[in-house]
């Protein structure tokens, strides 16, 4: 696919009237700079953002828009370059529904891991989380 930064304004206007919408499957795309992906979809259960390259710039924007989406169960971020996740994390903490992350061959360093253990302390419904493939010291 080839959806960008500059296809999301007319991505969400497209989006907004499917507000039954269960799963949104937006991998392999050229997401990278904007947040804002899409609109409000209060049934969204599952979100696929994989293989993108999303900016830290994104991340905030990312992170807001995830956490009104309060029957979130799934949200795969593999392979999307995301390097600070200190927003998403902030996100993952609101939603009561979310069992899966996988946030897996980004560029996530270790000054994450202390947030991503008080998200995981909270939040102790969460069933998988996968981050293999990042920038962990082998400490």
């Amino acid at each position: 696919n080839a959806i960008s930064d500059e296809a999301v304004p007319d991505l969400a206007e497209g989006l907004r009237s499917c507000q039954s919408l269960k799963k949104v499957n937006l991998s392999y795309n050229k997401l990278s700079d904007r947040g804002d992906f899409l609109p409000p979809l209060p049934s969204l259960e599952e979100i696929d953002f994989s293989h993108n390259a999303i900016s830290d710039d994104a991340v905030p924007g990312l992170g807001e828009g995830l956490a009104s989406y309060q029957y979130l169960k799934k949200v795969n971020l593999w392979g999307s370059k995301v390097c600070n996740v200190g927003k998403l994390i902030e996100a993952f903490v609101s939603l009561p529904a979310l069992t899966s992350v996988n946030i897996g061959y980004n560029s996530i360093r270790d000054e994450s891991l202390p947030t991503i253990d008080a998200w995981l302390k909270v939040r102790t419904a969460v069933e998988d989380v996968w981050l293999a493939g990042n920038r962990f010291s082998a400490e």
